[in-house]
């Protein structure tokens, strides 16, 4: 099977427990043009010791430790700076989809050239079992940034990002108040997204979400809605020192 390089950023931060999993669902998958980037933070060896068998069997596998601290969003980000490919998956370290989600994702991203993200459903499972269909969004650039911001949907995160129109955004920035959790930074991220180009829901692969209880966002729950808007917003006017994605 042929077709375009699809780049799988897995960044991860100590979960060496969980991660192997993950690795063997992208390994299953039936697209074969891969190119999985796993980003280690903060020089976490044990991780790194769990990530090394998928690196010495496939060669589609590349790791980089980071010798420092860079948080859920900086890592998240610097995953995507260093993707070959013409599409981008961002794959949590703690998560599986199903083996014809990627060749799903990029059947539909060839027939809409227009989308500038194509994303399944998303189950969850563990501390509360939870189906999110996500939002599609359509219609003009105004309408579906309005209809993105609206509804404050995570699931097209984890969806194929189309390179050309991830080239044109900021990227994932990071948050003043706590730089290694970054609330609201891809909230910012897919709402330029969809300034760029339609949200398409593709029926049939499903993207599987373990709560466990240290799930990133689920540490937000204890933010004031004070607090949250005032990231997002800041999130959304700060410039980005560093070029584009």
């Amino acid at each position: 099977m042929s077709g375009p390089l699809v780049t799988i950023g897995v960044p991860v931060y100590r979960g060496a427990d969980q991660i192997p999993a993950t690795l063997e669902s992208v390994q299953r998958q039936t697209y074969p043009h891969l190119d999985v980037v796993i980003s280690v933070d903060a020089g976490d060896t044990e991780t790194a010791r769990a990530c090394e068998p998928f690196l010495k069997r496939d060669e589609r596998f590349r790791m980089t430790v980071q010798p420092e601290r860079l948080g859920w969003a900086g890592n998240t980000d610097w995953t995507m700076r260093q993707r070959r490919g013409e599409f981008y998956i961002f794959n949590q370290h703690d998560d599986q989809t199903t083996p014809d989600y990627v060749a799903a994702l990029v059947e539909a991203a060839t027939r809409y050239p227009e989308a500038s993200v194509c994303f399944t459903e998303m189950h969850s499972t563990g501390l509360r079992t939870l189906v999110q269909s996500g939002v599609a969004l359509s219609g003009p650039p105004l309408e579906r940034a309005k209809t993105c911001m609206e509804n404050l949907d995570h699931v097209p995160f984890r969806g194929l990002i189309r390179g050309s129109a991830l080239t044109r955004t900021a990227g994932l920035l990071l948050a003043d108040f706590n730089p290694f959790d970054s609330f609201g930074s891809e909230l910012r991220l897919m709402t330029e997204l969809a300034l760029l180009g339609e949200f398409r829901r593709v029926p049939g692969p499903i993207y599987y979400k373990r709560l466990h209880g240290k799930n990133i966002h689920l540490t937000r729950n204890s933010f004031s809605n004070q607090q949250r808007l005032l990231e997002i917003g800041r999130a959304s006017c700060r410039e980005r020192v560093s070029s584009p994605v």
